[in-house]
């Protein structure tokens, strides 16, 4: 599971949260607060992220330097927020 949190000062507050569905698909949710004067004109934004691991590597565990794996393609992550 993945959680996290930040503030852009003087901008807003966010929070997401995720979790691996499969070692191939990851599915998090994310929610941004403004708290400058633009806040008065919207409640906030949602977001709703959908991973996909494409190539061979197993998704959950990246190996250190993919580029240099013997005998096989890099792994192509996308999105890449997480």
């Amino acid at each position: 599971m993945t959680v996290g949190a930040s503030y852009r000062v003087d901008n807003a507050f966010s929070g997401l949260a995720g979790f691996q569905i499969s070692n191939g698909t990851f599915l998090g949710y994310a929610y941004d607060y403004n708290t400058n004067p633009l806040g008065e004109f919207n409640s906030g934004f949602h977001e709703v992220i959908l991973k996909f691991y494409l190539g061979r590597g197993s998704g959950g565990s990246r190996e250190k330097d993919s580029k240099t794996t013997k005998g096989k393609p890099k792994q192509i992550d996308s999105p890449r927020f997480f």
